[in-house]
Order: structure tokens, then sequence, then C-alpha cells
């Protein structure tokens, strides 16, 4: 299984840390050995606005080789939703099995076709946009509907890397990686709704 995390200037790394590290503790944490994953970028380089840089893996290409797409949202995707070399890119993973977004990546998902027959959890600011691109726009934390899975973003990226997780390898292991990265909190049931 492979699994492309879609990096762009002016992301937001949080979002993209809730996402990245849950997901490749299936492999690092010894769960799976065959999980692989790349950070895929339009460009030459990832990162924030702040000046922290990623360089990805992979530049341009299509993005149709994946198992598991990751789209983390950051400051910059509105400007990007309006370069079509960048959603014609994008585009091109409209058929990866399993499409994930957070926040304004969300937008971004929509925008590349990768959302359509879907509900997408999304803040209300971005309702508008999406209603032409999805299903339904949702104002929930979290979504599931079909191949996709959306979040409004910020922390929220955690619950949906951890679903992910979750649907890939079970709650067990779901409950070995979250216990990993939040210790006593996940002990105490405050990081999943409804507690264990």
């Amino acid at each position: 299984m492979k699994i492309g995390f879609v990096v762009y200037q002016g992301m937001n790394l949080l979002e993209f840390a809730l996402l990245y590290d849950p997901l490749t503790r299936i492999k690092t944490m010894g769960f799976d050995q065959g999980l692989s994953w790349d950070l895929v970028s339009y460009t030459l380089l990832g990162g924030d606005d702040r000046g922290l840089e990623l360089t990805p893996t992979r530049m341009g290409g299509h993005l149709r080789e994946y198992d598991i797409l990751v789209i983390p949202g950051g400051d910059t995707a509105r400007k990007l939703c309006n370069d079509e070399g960048f959603v014609f890119w994008l585009s091109s993973g409209a058929q990866v099995p399993v499409r994930c977004a957070s926040g304004l990546g969300v937008l971004m998902a929509g925008m590349g076709g990768l959302l359509l027959g879907a509900r997408a959890a999304a803040p209300q600011n971005l309702h508008a946009a999406l209603e032409r691109v999805c299903k339904s726009p949702e104002d929930v934390p979290f979504l599931s509907d079909k191949h996709c899975l959306t979040c409004q973003g910020g922390l929220s990226a955690l619950l949906l890397s951890l679903h992910l997780v979750q649907r890939l390898q079970g709650e067990k292991i779901r409950d070995l990686i979250l216990q990993r990265i939040a210790g006593e909190y996940a002990e105490k049931g405050l990081l999943i709704p409804g507690g264990k």
C-alpha cells in the first residue's frame, strides 16, 4: 500500500503532522512493512508560510498510482485552486481508492474532482465553494463518505488519520499508535470521541 502526501508552499504543518505521523507509524511501529509513502508536490518545495520547508520525494507526475492520497490544508489553498496546472495535476488523483483532505485541503480536493458524489466536512465559510464540487458540504469536524475522508482542519486532522489507521489496521493498532502519540491522554479516552 502506498500513500501520497501532497505538500505545497503555504501548507498548514500542524495538519500535515497530524495526518502524516499516525499513518506512517503503521510502518515505523512494525505493523505493516509493506506500507510506503511519498511527499508529492506540483512544485519544487513544500512548506509553511514561515520559512520551514519540506523537500518532496516526488514532483509532478500522475497521482493515480497511490492507494491513499492525503491533502492537508493551508493558507495558499484558495490561490492554488485558481492555478489551472495545479488543479489539473491534483485531478490525476480522482480515481485513487482513498482520498483524504483536511481544512482548506478539502477545497483543493473538491476543485480537483476528488470529492464528486461524496459529502465533505468543511467549515461554513467553504460551503458555497464546495456545493458545486461535492454532494454536500457539512459543518461537522470529520466525515467519512464513500472513498473520501474529510475534516475541518486543525486538530480534527488527528481524527481523520486515526479513523484511517483503524480502517486499515483495526481498532487495536489505532489504540497502540494513539498511545504512542498521546500517552496518558489516550489512556483516559480524551482524544477519541466517546472514549475507548
